[in-house]
């Protein structure tokens, strides 16, 4: 009763065990390899994420802001829309999910920044973390590209927008104006406007810059001689002594309208002058004489009869460019030859601006460039979190054998018990038998 009661050692479990040792090598490596499976395309592609820090340098990043003027918002690279652009524009992106990927929150953003005095380049410092789930990639290397695309969104954007940029504004204002003055002043306004640039191009890399062989500066003195101030005067004075007008015929419609809102002017001032020497004559009958007591009238007299010396001169202005018009008795081809004498001259002007405008572009798209960067904390982009696929293999060996070894035992060890006891109980009898 005592051997049927003696329990079975570890050595004795073990020799049970290994009896089945292709069942226990075999069902293991099946267990093993079927863990590895589960976790490296299941648990680790729904655990593990890949993550990029780096930082992004490019003008007018300080003040949120692109070329354009629009606001940079950091958050939107992680939007749909941006996503989409992203990998429509990128044939290793091929079949990235981003909407479900961002439905599922499985892409996170986040900024931080360090501020100039606990920088090691003494200025503010702003770095950028994105963090994407495994389980929307091929492999390592489509996430890569995903990634360092997003970070790059940006100022892939803000050169985008930098190339895509004009700078001509005020020479559209000048195709359409329809008056001598008017271009005259968008002239002015584009020459300002090529000088001002370089002026913050200059400033904005210490003018160390240079475009094809050229530095900010030289680019700067060539454009200043474009359209100097000698150069205006010059036109101002052609445009202010010649009776044409650009737009004859908006002129005509508009000419006896400015004559008589002329003349009345000129009435009513000439009302007040008389009205003034009047008093003035009253006040000297009546005993003022010094040129205190005078001085007021003799002012108003002064100042309306200014007024009205001004409109008298609009006034003559405006006739002999009506005598111009009506002395061309309908010919509008003498007109157009007038009117295109005072233009050419002008459009000189404008051929030279649009030529310096086109520098411009190919100095500040070539600047812009150049100062567009980014930095990314590590070249090298790897899964993070889940479970190790060594560790894996060895978890699902030592959860291999202790089933199959849990299923070998449950089958042959009460067998082995049986047979053990009964030999043990075989041992005691022959030993009785010889006592």
């Amino acid at each position: 009763m005592e051997e049927e009661e003696r329990g079975i050692s570890v050595s004795e479990i073990f020799k049970v065990i290994f009896k089945r040792v292709w069942w226990v090598i075999g069902i293991t490596a099946a267990v093993m390899l079927m863990f590895v499976l589960v976790v490296q395309f299941w648990y680790n592609r729904n655990a593990q994420t890949y993550t990029v820090t780096y930082s992004l340098d490019f003008p007018g990043i300080e003040d949120n802001s692109y070329p354009d003027g629009t606001t940079v918002r950091y958050n939107s690279i992680v939007s749909v829309s941006t996503l989409s652009e992203i990998v429509a524009g990128n044939e290793a992106l091929a079949g990235v999910d981003v909407n479900e990927m961002v439905e599922n929150d499985d892409i996170e953003f986040s900024q931080s920044v360090v501020a100039a005095e606990d920088s090691v380049s003494g200025v503010a410092e702003r770095y950028f973390t994105l963090t994407v789930s495994v389980k929307y990639f091929s492999g390592a290397d489509q996430a890569k590209t995903f990634l360092r695309a997003v970070a790059n969104y940006p100022v892939s954007h803000a050169i985008a927008i930098a190339n895509g940029l004009l700078h001509d504004s005020y020479l559209t204002v000048y195709n359409t104006a329809d008056t001598f003055e008017d271009k005259l002043i968008a002239l002015s306004s584009q020459y300002d406007y090529l000088l001002d640039s370089y002026d913050e191009l200059i400033e904005s890399t210490s003018g160390e810059y240079a475009v094809d062989g050229k530095t900010l500066s030289e680019y700067r003195s060539q454009a200043a001689l474009s359209f100097q101030n000698i150069d205006r005067e010059y036109l101002d004075s052609i445009v202010a002594t010649t009776p044409y007008v650009y737009n004859y015929e908006k002129f005509r419609i508009e000419y006896e309208p400015r004559k008589n809102k002329i003349e009345e002017e000129m009435a009513i001032y000439q009302a007040l002058i008389d009205a003034q020497v009047e008093q003035r004559n009253e006040a000297i009958a009546a005993g003022a004489s010094s040129s205190g007591d005078l001085a007021a009238f003799n002012t108003r007299i002064a100042l309306y009869t200014q007024e009205y010396v001004e409109l008298e001169r609009e006034l003559a202005d405006l006739n002999k460019t009506n005598d111009w018009i009506v002395a061309a008795d309908g010919d509008t081809q003498k007109l157009d030859s007038d009117v295109n004498s005072i233009l050419n001259i002008i459009d000189r002007y404008r051929e030279e601006l649009v030529a310096q405008t086109e520098v411009l572009k190919n100095v500040y798209r070539s600047s812009f460039s150049e100062m567009c960067n980014v930095s990314f904390g590590s070249n090298i982009i790897e899964a993070d979190g889940g479970i190790n696929i060594v560790l894996a293999a060895v978890i699902g060996i030592v959860i291999g054998f202790v089933l199959v070894s849990i299923v070998i035992c449950v089958v042959d060890l009460p067998k082995y018990i049986r047979e053990r006891n009964a030999a043990e109980a075989g041992e005691d009898g022959d030993a009785a038998e010889e006592e």
